[in-house]
């Protein structure tokens, strides 16, 4: 038989791109539930490497990246978007200066 011939064995997914795949979903549903509860977009999350706590990020003025503690969820929405709207107006009022 030429190697020409050989009919195609379909390759089933190794359980390391398994997991990878599992956890790029629960990322997405993360950031999609992070999003929908302070109506304002994520850019990523930001390890602390156990020293302080991870970070939210969103962007802030001027294409900045802003860092708020993962823990500003913890609040109520409302404070939790003040936390968050704080902080961009100081990083907007600093790049002014």
């Amino acid at each position: 038989m030429n190697l020409q011939d050989a009919v195609p064995v379909p390759r089933t997914a190794s359980p390391l791109s398994s997991i990878k795949r599992a956890q790029e979903d629960g990322k997405r549903l993360l950031f999609h539930f992070i999003e929908e509860f302070l109506q304002i977009e994520l850019v990523g999350l930001q390890s602390g490497f156990g020293v302080r706590p991870d970070s939210l990020l969103f962007v802030g003025p001027h294409g900045s990246t802003l860092a708020v503690p993962i823990d500003t969820l913890l609040e109520p929405r409302e404070i939790a978007l003040a936390i968050i709207r704080s902080k961009v107006e100081s990083s907007h009022s600093s790049s002014r200066r």
